[in-house]
């Protein structure tokens, strides 16, 4: 007896693959979040904290002007390794932008220089 062969469209073969590969996926998200419960991993937290971060780093550094920027990376670069590189990165922007609000040095003058040795 012969096997009678189902005619299908392609198109309902590869939605059937598609909705397979995504139980798949569901499947696999679903064991990795329950392996990250297992050992404290709590990936809302984590992304909600790093999406905060990038925030405030973005409007940071739009206020920054294109010398600042240039100066910025250049620290930045010399940085590149190493541990907490998100504070020293914060901590970058916001020296530059207090060293915006500060007023330039002046070197004292020769008068003053002398009467000081007085």
């Amino acid at each position: 007896m012969a096997n009678p062969k189902k005619k299908t469209s392609k198109k309902a073969d590869e939605s059937d693959s598609d909705s397979q590969e995504k139980s798949d996926l569901d499947k696999k998200r679903e064991l990795f979040q329950k392996a990250a419960g297992l050992l404290g991993y709590h990936p809302d937290d984590e992304d909600r904290e790093r999406e905060a971060y990038r925030q405030m780093k973005e409007q940071l550094l739009e206020q920054l002007t294109e010398e600042e920027l240039k100066e910025y990376h250049f620290w930045r670069s010399l940085d590149w390794c190493g541990t907490n590189w998100e504070e020293k990165d914060m901590a970058r922007i916001k020296r530059i932008l207090e060293n915006r609000d500060k007023p330039p040095y002046r070197k004292p003058s020769l008068w003053r220089r002398i009467l000081q040795l007085f």
